[in-house]
């Protein structure tokens, strides 16, 4: 069975996706880290909540959900052959 484009990547081994027609290759290289920017966005630093408190938990149960799974919030990559690549 020919997996050409598909890949799965873990945070314990690289991946490589190829495609053939534009030899295009890049490697999956790490998981990205939710980090604390994205508590500023206007979704988890709630002007509605009353404390500074209550937006920090909301803020650390959000990065906590992120955190739990490799690649929810995506993966670095590095282009080994650069190329088109189509959607």
């Amino acid at each position: 069975s020919n997996n050409s484009g598909n890949a799965s990547a873990s945070s314990s081994s690289s991946s490589i996706i190829e495609s053939a027609e534009e030899d295009v290759i890049i490697e999956i290289t790490e998981p990205m880290e939710p980090c604390a920017n994205l508590c500023k966005r206007p979704f988890i630093n709630d002007p509605s909540l009353s404390s500074a408190r209550e937006r920090v938990a909301k803020c650390q149960r959000f990065i906590a959900a992120l955190g739990v799974k490799d690649g929810l919030r995506g993966w670095y990559a590095k282009v080994l052959s650069g190329g088109v690549i189509r959607l």
